[in-house]
């Protein structure tokens, strides 16, 4: 039998919200599972996520498979990164050490990403204001002909009288 963690879908139409499930690979998404392990709820602002971290190891150490979204949400909680400390046979306190600079590497990058999300609304708010003129330089030179156009007749009209 073909262990899987993966996630079972809840909720209503347009609001999901996952179980995180250990189950049969046979079995259909939303079916039968063997054991609920946690949950996941991607609506809210940042997304919640609560996994039963010793459950979770339990089964991975039986071998069950964590699918692609599983085995992301794992790393996101920092889960497989202690199983690796844990492989590689550190102390309680090494992997506590580890574990901190883990955390702090975390908060970096999203501190990056945050930045990097502002630089790019700010870009955009500025290439929106470059276009508006561009548009306006394209309406006078429809004005100006339509004036070089009017003189032209213009013209054409004062040679007759000649």
């Amino acid at each position: 039998m073909a262990v899987k963690i993966r996630l079972t879908r809840l909720g209503r139409k347009r609001r999901p919200f996952y179980r995180i499930v250990v189950a049969d690979g046979r079995a259909p998404r939303d079916g039968k599972y063997i054991e609920c392990i946690g949950t996941y709820n991607p609506v809210v602002e940042p997304p919640q996520l609560t996994v039963e971290e010793d459950r979770a190891n339990v089964w991975l150490d039986n071998g069950a498979v964590p699918s692609d979204t599983v085995k992301s949400l794992l790393k996101k909680e920092g889960i497989l990164f202690k199983r690796s400390l844990t492989k590689r046979g550190l102390s309680e306190a090494q992997m506590a050490e580890e574990m901190k600079k883990w955390e702090a590497l975390k908060i970096q990058q999203e501190k990056e990403v945050e930045a990097s999300a502002k630089k790019n609304e700010t870009v955009k708010a500025e290439t929106k204001a470059a276009e508006a003129p561009v548009e306006e330089a394209v309406d006078t030179p429809k004005a100006e002909e339509a004036e070089v156009e009017n003189a032209t007749t213009e013209e054409e009209e004062a040679k007759p009288e000649e």
